[in-house]
């Protein structure tokens, strides 16, 4: 891996040959193939906790969801400045989109 100024060449003429459509390209593959590692690995680690008696795992109805997501308003508001509103956001989208 190159060191110091050599980074700056190197990232430089990765831009000259990498146009930014392909980059993207590249960057929503990976994200896709994480996210589905993700939620295998997931998938099983809930799978052993079920197995293993200790826990319970409690699922939301979409009833209790929604009062859930109400409750939490006043908290993500109250943190907007510290985390900030795109970032509080995205993860309520992403909670959404895995509750529809």
């Amino acid at each position: 891996m190159p060191q110091g100024s050599d980074v700056d060449r190197y990232r430089d003429n990765l831009q000259d040959e990498i146009d930014s459509a392909t980059l993207y390209k590249a960057m929503a593959e990976a994200t896709a193939l994480n996210n589905a590692n993700a939620d295998k690995l997931n998938e099983e680690a809930k799978k052993k906790i079920q197995a293993s008696g200790v826990s319970t795992i409690h699922e939301l109805t979409p009833a209790q969801h929604k009062a859930w997501v109400d409750a939490m308003h006043p908290v993500w508001k109250k943190f907007e400045k510290q985390i900030g509103k795109d970032i509080i956001d995205a993860a309520v989208a992403a909670n959404d989109a895995n509750t529809n």
